[in-house]
């Protein structure tokens, strides 16, 4: 660890007047991310040790293998070898990626967050490109499209349990007045599980939008959604309610 830390210092030192501001920064994020990178997988190393040792102590019978393990993170590909183990109940035993926190061939939280945030306002192929710009990372776009959708349907899931919830008993203390507006626009989908290569026919469908904002708050509460105008009504009432809706206000729209 400590050779990787010596070229952070190098560069800290480095005085060649050919190098200006920007040169010493794109070298250092660089540096950070092999560091970074190692780091990781020392550290996954050890857990991977300290697993099989337990592992042997507990169950001295189990029979085992070797596989490569590894998942991306901010700071590029984690690797460390894994071991696959064979109990008597059962002929294939994977502990470690529970142990870790990731999927084989994953991503990490924070590397997801910002690869969701890159596809939720651009293009599938632009925020790839984008990806690899801000975040260093190389990624394909289907994996992109993946890992977008997957906070998108938790996202969705969330919403629908707090609609869920009662939103007609308000608090004795709130907010004297709330600001509440709705909005609505067209926008062209395409319908999903059609084959790479057949006819997509599109249509255009309704979103709206609502949101609720207490009188002098810095925030307003959104919500939107694609589907009935009941769904928007309650969406509508959770977001009064998570405003600060008092027994009595006046609302305006």
């Amino acid at each position: 660890m400590l050779e990787q830390i010596k070229p952070i210092l190098d560069l800290a030192e480095n005085t060649d007047k050919n190098l200006d501001a920007h040169d010493i920064e794109d070298q250092l994020i660089k540096e950070v991310g092999v560091l970074g990178d190692k780091a990781q997988g020392r550290w996954a190393k050890n857990v991977e040790e300290q697993h099989v040792q337990e592992q042997r102590s507990e169950h001295p019978k189990f029979q085992q293998r070797e596989k490569n393990f590894w998942w991306w993170s901010r700071f590029g590909k984690v690797e460390v070898i894994e071991r696959v183990w064979r109990t008597e109940t059962q002929s294939y035993l994977r502990i470690l990626p529970q142990r870790l926190g990731v999927t084989p061939r994953g991503c990490s939280r924070r590397l997801e967050r910002g690869m969701s945030w890159l596809g939720a306002d651009h293009s599938f192929q632009s925020a790839s490109e984008a990806a690899e710009e801000l975040l260093g990372i190389e990624t394909s776009k289907s994996t992109l499209r993946q890992v977008t959708l997957k906070h998108a349907d938790a996202i969705s899931k969330q919403q629908r349990q707090q609609e869920e919830c009662s939103y007609r008993s308000m608090p004795a203390i709130g907010a004297k007045q709330l600001i509440a507006q709705a909005d609505g626009s067209m926008a062209r989908t395409v319908g999903p599980g059609l084959e790479r290569n057949a006819k997509r026919p599109r249509q255009w469908r309704e979103i709206r939008l609502v949101s609720v904002q207490a009188y002098g708050a810095e925030k307003p509460v959104y919500a939107a959604s694609m589907e009935s105008v009941e769904r928007s009504g309650r969406q509508w009432g959770r977001a009064a309610l998570e405003a600060g809706p008092p027994e009595r206000s006046s609302r305006g729209q």
